[in-house]
């Protein structure tokens, strides 16, 4: 990773992307038009401006070009609970939440794991659940189908 790579969100994230630039107040900002995510630079923020248009792809994620150098982040550099939180409901987003966490903490936690579900794009233990639900009952494997004999044996 370069620092300048082009990264792909959620919708979510991408909100938090253009919550974030709001309160730096670094002259780059961004905003919503429906789907539509239009990022502004001002003259302070380059030396010329810009505006730069990101629609989202067919799975609703958002490709952010090279705006700013990007930071590696990893659970190393995590600092704070609801970073932690966060951090280990995106990389075990199948596990139950631990008891111990505060409501913040929790909260930080499902929204990890749901961020990490949606760009994966696997199903949460809840949702799991539900889908389940959903499915019609198969026959099971050993019982009979019509007009095959499973007991016999080709030679």
């Amino acid at each position: 990773m370069t620092g300048y790579d082009s990264l792909t969100f959620t919708r979510q994230t991408a909100e938090q992307i253009v919550a974030d630039l709001k309160k730096d107040s670094c002259g780059l900002s961004g905003s919503w038009t429906g789907d539509v995510l239009t990022f502004t630079a001002t003259k302070d923020y380059d030396g010329e401006g810009f505006t730069y248009t990101v629609t989202p792809d067919t799975q609703g994620r958002y490709t952010i070009e090279a705006l700013w150098p990007w930071d590696t982040w990893s659970t190393d550099l995590a600092s704070g609970e609801q970073n932690h939180a966060y951090a280990q409901g995106a990389l075990a987003p199948l596990q139950p939440i631990d008891p111990a966490y505060s409501a913040a903490d929790a909260a930080a936690w499902r929204r990890g794991r749901d961020e990490a579900a949606n760009l994966l794009q696997i199903p949460t233990a809840a949702q799991s659940r539900s889908r389940s639900a959903q499915v019609p009952s198969m026959p099971h494997p050993t019982a009979p189908i019509s007009g095959i004999d499973l007991t016999s044996r080709a030679r």
